[in-house]
C-alpha cells in the first residue's frame, strides 16, 4: 500500500510558496525570520483579525478555553462581529 501522506519541513514549505508566490513572498519571509524582540520593523509583518466573537470550541492553544486558561481577565464570546467599515479603516492604515 502506498503512503499518500507527504511531510514537508518548514524550509520545504517556504521553497514551495516562494516558487508559487514569487520574490515578494521570499522578501516577506526574510523579514519575518530576521525580526527579533529588540528590533521591530516600522510596519506590521503579520496581522490577525478576529472577525467575530462566536467561537464555542475548546482548542487547547486558545485563551478562550477556560479549562486551559482559567484566569482570563476579560469577557469573551460576546457574539460581537467586527464591523466591516472598521475593518476597512484598519486595512487602510496598514
Amino acid at each position: 500500500m502506498q503512503d499518500n501522506i507527504t511531510r514537508y519541513s518548514e524550509k520545504d514549505i517556504e521553497l514551495i510558496l516562494t516558487k508559487h508566490l514569487g520574490e515578494r513572498y521570499a522578501s516577506y519571509r526574510q523579514i519575518w525570520n530576521s525580526v527579533n524582540y529588540l528590533d521591530f520593523p516600522n510596519f506590521p509583518i503579520h496581522i490577525d483579525f478576529e472577525l467575530n466573537d462566536f467561537c464555542n470550541q475548546s482548542c487547547i492553544m486558545c485563551p478562550r478555553n477556560l479549562k486551559s486558561h482559567p484566569n482570563i481577565n476579560y469577557r469573551f464570546s460576546n457574539k460581537h462581529i467586527l464591523d466591516f467599515n472598521i475593518f476597512k479603516k484598519l486595512l487602510m492604515k496598514v
